[in-house]
């Protein structure tokens, strides 16, 4: 039965629970994404709207070589090409592949793209692992310009110290030759941070210039990066839409099954592990780690339209997720008829004061953060997702769920977990914004609904679940006997607008440890809360 708008719920006893599963839980899993041990489901059934070039990658731990429908190039120790340097990048050509095999020692490269794949025949930078999964490394620490990119002189002093792997078009270049189907999979990208180092083209040992990225887009179209890991840089992937017309923007960004962890800058609040600004961007089997101890930034920030973010394992850094609007000339993303719109969903999202590296107080960012002309006034749907919050007050204050920055953003909240594993306080709001709970949620008990004073509006459709444990396992995953299993349904999902590549739609996939993606169990029409069903 609908509730009273701004219905609050008085202050119970603060959760007390220690908290120290969800570090663990974190913990356990980075340590074996670093060995290199994530794949990612290719997730041929999602119903696609638009959809990336398949890549041949299979749900498998290791990477094997591919063979191009046009050229192959095969780099490594006894191959064709020994190292990345005397590759023809910049005569990439639709249904090529260039295979870098594993070597222990990093390929130290800087690579530039702009080829342009087609459907059904991308251009390739496919990674092979070696027999214990390892990928192979391309760094920018200490690393040359390749020698075909170099001799054309195709970055200047200002832009040569942005990256280790840059995808650009020629200056000036029209539409038609904007890099295109532009596929990476397979490979640890890092080295791009203003601590370090690269050589130019003038053998000069130079600084990386802050806010380099392991992957620079300045302008591309249909780029899927898969099955990486990317760290150590200062902006870990980082796409960018530059001016206001269609040859400078940047379109249908996939980032699936990479491992991103462990960039940014000490001290500074402008590098991401991801940062993208593109017309369509879907984040999907990911795990999304913290940045480097004492960087600022957001695990995840975007400024495109039509955002998905699904079926990934978020760990917070200052912000978890922080979806704005765009700058410096993305008016043409702005335009976009699903601009003002985000699903986020299925994804399991922490935040642990414990951690090493910054945490989070203010997890989910909805709206704008400079040009308030530009905000994204719509809604942000969020469901089916479990967020864990470990903390005590003296460590977080209080834990704020939504942060929008005026009332013109709204959020709409179904069949979620929101789990506080300490006694600092939860909140679903902050300053500002309407928070609508339309389904079940499953909330810990004291919750409230906004900081003290705040103009947040809470409109209540259905009477949250309380109570002092979810009923997770060491895993996070619901028990069958727990408070949320089987108190949603699919049908809540109803009325809900349909997104790119089924966004919307009752989730139909999971995440697991390593980037696999598997799908979830649904037993008749009710569904599990949180992002997770039980097996």
């Amino acid at each position: 039965m609908p509730l009273p708008s701004a219905r609050l719920h008085p202050v119970g006893s603060w959760f007390r629970h220690a908290g120290r599963l969800a570090l663990t839980l974190v913990v356990m899993w980075s340590s074996a994404c670093s060995e290199g041990r994530i794949t990612a489901d290719p997730l041929q059934t999602l119903n696609a709207s638009w959809q990336p070039g398949q890549t041949g990658s299979a749900a498998s731990p290791c990477t094997q070589a591919l063979r191009g429908s046009h050229t192959t190039y095969d780099v490594g120790p006894g191959r064709t090409y020994t190292d990345l340097q005397d590759v023809p990048w910049l005569s990439l050509e639709a249904g090529d592949v260039v295979n870098v095999h594993y070597r222990p020692e990093p390929y130290r490269s800087r690579i530039v793209l702009r080829a342009q794949g087609k459907p059904g025949a991308p251009v390739i930078i496919n990674g092979v692992s070696n027999p214990q999964c390892l990928r192979p490394t391309v760094t920018g620490e200490e690393a040359p310009l390749v020698h075909d990119a170099s001799k054309a002189r195709v970055l200047n002093p200002a832009t040569a110290g942005l990256g280790t792997v840059f995808i650009a078009p020629a200056y000036g270049a029209p539409v038609e030759q904007r890099p295109r189907y532009i596929t990476i999979q397979g490979l640890k990208i890092s080295g791009a941070s203003s601590a370090q180092h690269y050589i130019s083209d003038t053998n000069e040992r130079l600084a990386f210039t802050k806010g380099a990225a392991g992957i620079h887009a300045s302008i591309v179209d249909h780029l899927l990066v898969e099955n990486c890991e990317v760290t150590g840089n200062d902006n870990g992937i980082f796409v960018n839409t530059r001016e206001d017309q269609e040859s400078m923007t940047s379109r249908q960004v996939t980032l699936r099954g990479n491992l991103i962890h462990l960039n940014g800058v000490s001290g500074s609040f402008f590098e991401h592990n991801v940062y993208v600004q593109a017309a369509g961007a879907i984040y999907e089997g990911n795990f999304i780690g913290q940045l480097v101890p004492g960087a600022t930034g957001s695990s995840l920030k975007d400024r495109s339209s039509g955002t998905v973010i699904r079926y990934n394992h978020i760990v917070a850094a200052a912000r978890a997720i922080d979806l704005v609007e765009t700058d410096g000339g993305g008016n043409t993303v702005a335009k976009e008829p699903d601009y003002h719109l985000a699903w986020v969903y299925g994804n399991l999202i922490v935040s642990d004061m414990y951690n090493p590296g910054r945490s989070s107080t203010l997890l989910i960012h909805w709206g704008g953060d400079l040009n308030e002309s530009q905000y994204r006034h719509g809604t942000l749907y969020f469901y089916n997702n479990t967020v864990v919050l470990v903390g005590n007050k003296d460590q977080a204050g209080v834990f704020y769920v939504f942060d929008m920055p005026s009332d013109e953003q709204k959020v709409d909240v179904r069949q979620n977990i929101f789990w506080r594993a300490g006694n600092a306080p939860l909140a679903l709001g902050y300053k500002h914004g309407r928070i609508e709970l339309q389904g079940p949620n499953w909330i810990s008990d004291g919750w409230l609904p906004a900081q003290r004073g705040s103009s947040v509006t809470l409109k209540i459709l259905v009477p949250p679940i309380e109570g002092e444990q979810p009923g997770l396992d060491a895993r996070l995953r619901p028990l069958e006997s727990g408070a949320s299993a089987q108190r949603g349904a699919i049908g809540v999902l109803a009325g809900m607008p349909l997104g790119p590549t089924g966004a919307g739609s009752p989730p139909g996939f999971e995440y697991t440890p390593l980037g696999q993606l598997r799908q979830r169990q649904v037993k008749g029409t009710s569904m599990d809360l949180g992002a997770f069903g039980v097996r």
